[in-house]
């Protein structure tokens, strides 16, 4: 977390017992699902970033010291080996549409999330990029600052 995250947050969220495992789902890669029943409003997951890039608004006057693609290489270069592997095994939808190898730019793009919806800036959590879309969900996804973690919640009985 950054300097000072943790006093201001307190004890981490922490699911109360696994409530999801990520398996191989036949035709679209791997995904999340559930082991167990998930009660509406239990958190399901909370997660800390391996890739976090900020973009200064326009109107801002934040001078931008590097593009966000520089601010996501530089971070994975430190990240260790078996995090980058895991980072690159996210699907990178550009890449597989045309059937050309994933770069680290294309895995960004498709499993990023944005912190709040008034910042363009945006987080890579691996394990939380493994649960699929839906236009009817049953959980949903939020950024907490404070702790500098994405959480996802149960929106209804699963």
């Amino acid at each position: 977390p950054v300097d000072g995250q943790a006093r201001r947050c307190g004890a981490r969220a922490a699911p109360a017992a696994a409530c999801y495992r990520v398996v191989e789902l036949e035709g679209r890669g791997l995904g999340a699902v559930a082991v167990r029943d998930i009660a509406l409003g239990e958190l399901v997951a909370a997660e800390e970033p391996v890739l976090a890039y900020h973009i200064p608004e326009a109107d801002s006057g934040e001078a931008s010291s590097s593009s966000w693609e520089s601010q996501v290489q530089e971070q994975f270069r430190a990240l260790s080996e078996d995090l980058q592997r895991a980072v690159m095994s996210l699907h990178d939808a550009e890449a597989s549409n045309i059937g050309l190898p994933s770069t680290l730019e294309g895995v960004v793009l498709t499993n990023c999330f944005v912190r709040d919806e008034s910042s363009p800036d945006g987080v890579v959590c691996v394990a939380m990029s493994r649960f699929n879309h839906s236009c009817d969900p049953n959980c949903e996804g939020s950024w907490h600052e404070a702790c500098g973690e994405r959480r996802i919640y149960a929106s209804r009985d699963v």
